[in-house]
């Protein structure tokens, strides 16, 4: 008997040739496909036994919950997940397809003039999105972080970006 991943890498992607990835899944790093994929027959393609967001949610608990539980980005509360994420690995830390801010540029106008009205006057491509938006679900409207310090939460914006309006929290 073989093992799956040796088994399954005689037509797949070999996951011992992932070690120069970034980011590399678990599951396909032990080569454990089939945690994922249904070997003989899935009713997806991809040959998985569920959706991507199902899938990803077993392992993915308390994000999953996040998602759920209401204010979530609009990918994962439709369980886009491979929209943003790849599914084996990436060049890109945490799996992402294409490198932040191009991919959340994909679907938001970081030049347009509401952007960067709250954004201090920046354009979406001087940005990292993640430093202040949680890309998946937040209780803050505008999918701000969970843990964020005072003088962003009072809006005294100046405080750090002398000549920005202070937006008053």
């Amino acid at each position: 008997n073989r093992h799956q991943a040796s088994l399954c890498a005689d037509c797949h992607d070999d996951p011992a040739e992932a070690a120069a990835a970034a980011s590399v899944h678990p599951g396909y790093a032990a080569g454990s496909c089939s945690e994922c994929h249904v070997p003989h027959g899935g009713g997806i393609a991809g040959l998985l036994p569920d959706e991507p967001a199902a899938l990803c949610a077993t392992c993915h608990v308390e994000l999953a919950e996040r998602i759920d539980g209401g204010n979530a980005h609009e990918p994962a509360a439709e369980g886009a997940c491979l929209d943003c994420h790849a599914h084996h690995l990436s060049d890109l830390p945490t799996l992402l397809a294409e490198a932040v801010p191009d991919q959340c540029l994909s679907c938001h106008d970081g030049e347009d003039e509401q952007f960067t009205a709250v954004h201090l006057g920046a354009v979406g491509a001087e940005l990292d999105c993640r430093g202040c938006h949680d890309p998946h679900a937040s209780s803050a409207p505008g999918l701000i972080q969970r843990n964020s310090h005072d003088p962003f939460d009072s809006g005294a914006c100046d405080i750090c970006h002398p000549g920005a309006e202070s937006t008053g929290g």
